[in-house]
């Protein structure tokens, strides 16, 4: 998907999946309160390894459908869980 044809609404569903995974992903590598260097976060999403030509309209549509698809693929990828 290129980021000029993406809506509005395709990259908030995006961003909504990111940032609750993104929450997770704090979660894994921390206690509540503690800093987490960028290296942590990089590994975890590193697993995610598709290019951003897989991360289209017709696989996660825009909504509350896409972005639970979009944020189940990232913990699968991420976390290694369903």
């Amino acid at each position: 998907m290129q980021a000029a044809k993406a809506s509005s609404s395709t990259k908030l569903t995006g961003f909504r999946a990111l940032m609750r995974v993104f929450g997770e992903a704090y979660n894994y590598v921390a206690r509540p309160g503690q800093f987490v260097e960028v290296k942590k976060f990089l590994e975890l999403f590193k697993r995610v390894d598709v290019g951003s030509d897989y991360f289209t309209i017709e696989r996660f549509r825009p909504g509350t459908s896409g972005e639970a698809k979009l944020r189940a693929f990232l913990r699968l990828k991420i976390f290694d869980e369903e």
